[in-house]
């Protein structure tokens, strides 16, 4: 008897539970449909390059706020060297970039930044740290330690991957190949 009051009073909290879950999605942002957001109009037109500059703008001047004056070439340069590849640029990077006057020379560097092997080497620890690499075969409490031999080649080669912006499922298939010693 005990027994179907308790299956009973579980089943009106499952049914209750179901409910309030439909309730949720019909107001929930994430079950809403996808719509396409109108960009909106703000002041001072002139900051603004890209579609998502308007949303920022309007953001700030909502709250009475407004842009940060532009960044000059020297710390561009050095923020998008710092970023992408972890290291400050050169003097020799420093002055081409700065004497460069074309209007695209920030997407050039960019560009060279991300076609760059630093690049691959900087992301490609991460890819590393994902699938577990590690530089030794055991614990060093159970079994006994080892350097694997293997390492020296595989940690470059893997920055070098990451540096030609290969696919996961690429990255992926290099990790289950054998160890070539």
């Amino acid at each position: 008897m005990r027994i179907s009051y308790l299956l009973m009073a579980v089943g009106l909290l499952v049914v209750a539970g179901v409910r309030a879950l439909a309730d949720d999605q019909a107001t929930h942002w994430a079950f809403q449909p996808v719509k396409c957001a109108g960009i909106p109009k703000v002041e001072g037109t002139d900051q603004v390059r890209n579609p998502i500059d308007a949303f920022v703008l309007q953001t700030l001047q909502a709250r009475g706020m407004c842009p940060a004056p532009e960044a000059d070439g020297r710390t561009l340069i050095r923020r998008l060297s710092f970023d992408l590849i972890g290291l400050p640029p050169t003097p020799e990077e420093l002055q081409t970039f700065l004497g460069d006057l074309r209007p695209d020379a920030y997407e050039r560097l960019v560009d060279r930044l991300l076609d760059g092997p630093h690049y691959g080497e900087r992301w490609g620890r991460h890819w590393l740290d994902l699938v577990r690499f590690g530089e030794t075969r055991g614990s060093g409490i159970l079994l006994r330690e080892s350097s694997r031999p293997v390492t020296a080649t595989r940690r470059p080669a893997r920055g070098r991957e990451a540096g030609k912006h290969l696919g996961w499922e690429d990255m992926d298939e290099y990790d289950d190949a054998p160890e070539k010693p």
